[in-house]
């Protein structure tokens, strides 16, 4: 508990202490998404162990366009279906640098992607239809995956911090989920 304590940024939830003074008993609701599981809870690094002796290497994403076979014979690998799931982006907003920061997507930017969606009076309207993170020396261009309005995924999302992120990313991309109704009706 102490481990998701120190990776949350103070200066972007606005409220003092995390903890009571007893250790135990929780203050701040962004706390609620390490202990439901939705994208600020403690990563666990299974590279341990044996697994440990074979050395490591950082992914390369976007990079995976060639494979090259036991016999040295080099080959196009075609689609690889790479997606950044929007929870690194929340990771990023909401956990402190020092505590999350994936060094495989450093060189990368995450950029809208806009397009035009036809309204009901026949009109058309520049919208964001999406997100994709670029390197920034253009090389790779990666999608970020977009969470179905009716997933199992979206219906794990319990604490209200992590609820109104992903509302407020709906409303952006036009996506009508019960979240961006409940947004809506506050409004």
């Amino acid at each position: 508990m102490k481990k998701i304590q120190t990776s949350i940024d103070d200066s972007k939830i606005h409220t003092p202490n995390m903890w009571d003074e007893d250790g135990v008993t929780l203050k701040r609701v962004v706390a609620m998404d390490a202990l439901t599981g939705w994208a600020t809870g403690p990563i666990i690094d299974s590279f341990h162990g044996m697994i440990a002796l074979a050395d490591s290497k950082y992914r390369t994403p976007g990079e995976y366009r060639k494979s090259t076979l036991q016999d040295g014979k080099s080959v196009e690998l075609g689609k690889t279906n790479e997606f950044i799931h929007p929870t690194v982006q929340y990771r990023k907003e909401h956990l402190r640098e020092d505590a999350y920061r994936p060094l495989a997507l450093d060189k990368f930017e995450r950029k809208e992607e806009r397009g035009k969606v036809k309204q009901q009076d026949g009109s058309t309207k520049e919208v964001v239809v999406g997100f994709k993170w670029v390197k920034k020396d253009k090389t790779a261009s990666i999608p970020e995956w977009k969470i179905a309005a009716d997933s199992m995924e979206r219906a794990c999302v319990a604490s209200p911090t992590s609820r109104a992120w992903l509302g407020t990313l709906d409303q952006k991309m036009g996506v009508q989920s019960p979240l961006t109704l409940t947004l809506a009706a506050k409004a």
